[in-house]
């Protein structure tokens, strides 16, 4: 197991300042300033960086959001993949051989597995049979067949459009039928000044925090489309059969309250049953929202016992909406 050299009692006083040299020693910068490890070494490094993360933050979940920015901004590192391996060394055990054969990418992969049995059982089998990555992600989609899991989508992920009868002037769309102007995100950095004289409506950002606490953004690539309309939410009561009381935080401290229906066969759930599981179900959650024939909001929903991270939740989470009718 990696770990990072011993810190001076002179810097002990600053358990952020401690946190961040451990984790800048594991993660040394490039030539050009990226922190990336080696691949063969990635899976333990992260693992290591995850145990230090959880040490740190554990039991202080507001705290712990603030930290994970700060960190990530102040070492040039995304903040999900921080999460990402605190995540891995909650779930993954250190003390088998059978984690050093497996990469990073596999390690991401398999964390999203809930039980626990499965999991180990999915980790020796890519281990023992030499699964590619590709292999992995065809076992764990054939795993959910039948289960309607959606597409994961990702907090904080907004597509650029136009604001009507307004020439020129783009908007952050925050879903709901909600807008949130570029020109009035407040105080930005530059590199976020830039990218806004740049973008056009029609692509997709990622809105997060930078180092100095202010709005940043970043153009999504890929698969962009599919992260939209995710958001944290508290789910206050049932409101009708299949249909959740949802207080949703869109971003930019904007927040509301609807009603969401459940998507798939937790979307029948009489009144009554629904009930009854919200109250033993989490209390922070995720929401990936999507639009109905008749105009309503479905919604697929994740949840992680504790967890209170949106970015953890969104991307490990159990999909409630399969348990909730299991």
């Amino acid at each position: 197991m990696l770990r990072p050299d011993a810190t001076p009692a002179a810097s002990r006083q600053d358990p952020f300042r401690d946190l961040k040299a451990a984790v800048a020693r594991l993660l040394p910068a490039d030539t050009r300033g990226r922190r990336r490890p080696a691949p063969r070494e990635a899976t333990r490094v992260y693992w290591e960086i995850g145990r230090l993360l959880n040490e740190h933050i554990s039991g202080r979940a507001e705290y712990g959001g603030r930290a994970v920015e700060r960190l990530a901004g102040e070492l040039g590192i995304l903040p999900r993949t921080l999460y990402r391996a605190r995540r891995l060394y909650q779930r993954l055990p250190s003390d088998t051989a059978v984690l050093d054969r497996l990469s990073w990418s596999h390690c991401r992969l398999l964390v999203t597995v809930p039980e626990d049995g499965e999991l180990r059982r999915l980790m020796e089998r890519a281990a023992e049979e030499g699964w590619s990555v590709r292999r992995l992600r065809e076992q764990l989609r054939a795993r959910d067949e039948g289960s309607q899991v959606a597409v994961r989508g990702r907090p904080g992920v907004y597509r650029i459009v136009d604001l009507p009868g307004k020439k020129g002037k783009l908007a952050l769309d925050l879903g709901f039928g909600v807008r949130r102007r570029l020109d009035g995100m407040g105080k930005v950095g530059k590199r976020t000044r830039r990218l806004i004289a740049e973008l056009a409506a029609g692509e997709v950002v990622e809105l997060s925090r930078d180092a100095r606490d202010r709005p940043s953004l970043r153009r999504q690539w890929g698969q962009a489309e599919s992260r939209l309309f995710t958001y944290g939410a508290r789910l206050l009561g049932a409101a009708a059969a299949g249909v959740v009381e949802s207080h949703i935080d869109l971003g930019l401290d904007v927040s509301l309250v609807r009603g969401l229906t459940l998507r798939g066969a937790a979307g029948s759930l009489p009144k009554g049953e629904l009930a009854k599981v919200l109250a033993s179900g989490p209390a922070r959650v995720v929401v990936k929202t999507h639009r109905g024939r008749g105009g309503d909001y479905l919604a697929d929903v994740y949840g992680l016992g504790g967890e209170r991270s949106t970015a953890v939740i969104a991307e490990s989470g159990d999909y409630l909406n399969a348990l909730w009718v299991a």
